[in-house]
């Protein structure tokens, strides 16, 4: 299966933005373009099951905190919501479950230290840790570089029995992928391209909205296009009709 993942982040106000990816990028670059939420959720495929999808709070993870803008404005209905967002500690966990999140998915280099993914592991089963991979190498607590080969199966022999692994710079191998797959069979790579993912049976990839250059500037929200103006009387002639605008049923 594939899961979409939809990076968001507040806005002015209570507004709600989602960042746009180009193609071969997995998670967002520092001037990514952004549309509404509700536009990016509103170009999700239909399902006819409940299947997931992944709103990630990229200014939670960008701003190394759990922030509730994003958590509190989030609805898709039709489909279970996975939050991907900044978690420290237990009570975080608890913060994020205390809104429409089905499951958290939970920085494996946000979480303070050992006794506190023990304590987020013994609260609920519907926790996924995400391991971000830079150069190859995972980012483990306290952003300590480990090997991924290593840093997975601790999270399984501690209980896990989902994980997640985002590959920002497609920098893991195909050999490596492999030693994942068969260590945990349910692992889910967050990949640019399903192809390379392409032997695990769910991958979590971007949704990618219409083509927007990176650089463009946010659009103001709210704002509608201009309706053409009607025709005016030219200086020493007739008045010309002005056409009627179509209205939308």
């Amino acid at each position: 299966m594939d899961i979409p993942v939809i990076f968001a982040q507040s806005g002015r106000g209570d507004e709600i933005r989602s960042l746009t990816l180009p193609e071969g990028r997995c998670i967002p670059s520092s001037d990514s373009a952004d549309v509404p939420l509700s536009e990016a959720i509103a170009a999700l495929p239909r399902t006819e099951s409940r299947q997931p999808v992944v709103i990630a709070d990229w200014g939670s993870i960008r701003s190394r905190r759990f922030e509730e803008g994003v958590v509190k404005g989030m609805k898709v209905r039709g489909r279970d919501i996975w939050l991907m967002i900044w978690i420290e500690d237990a009570d975080d966990l608890m913060d994020a479950f205390n809104t429409v999140a089905d499951t958290v998915m939970a920085p494996l280099h946000a979480i303070s230290g050992e006794e506190d993914l023990k304590d987020i592991c013994s609260l609920s089963d519907s926790v996924i840790p995400t391991v971000f991979c830079t150069g190859g190498r995972a980012m483990g607590m306290g952003s300590r570089r480990s090997d991924l080969t290593e840093v997975v199966p601790d999270l399984v022999d501690m209980g896990f029995y989902r994980i997640c692994v985002v590959d920002p710079d497609d920098s893991v191998d195909a050999e490596t992928w492999d030693i994942i797959r068969d260590i945990c069979p349910s692992c889910m790579p967050l990949v640019s391209d399903r192809s390379i993912a392409k032997d695990f049976a769910d991958a979590i990839v971007p949704l990618r909205l219409r083509s927007l250059p990176l650089g463009t500037p946010p659009r103001h929200p709210g704002r509608l296009p201009c309706r053409p103006c009607p025709s005016r009387r030219p200086p020493d002639g007739p008045t010309t009709p002005s056409p009627a605008w179509p209205r939308t049923p």
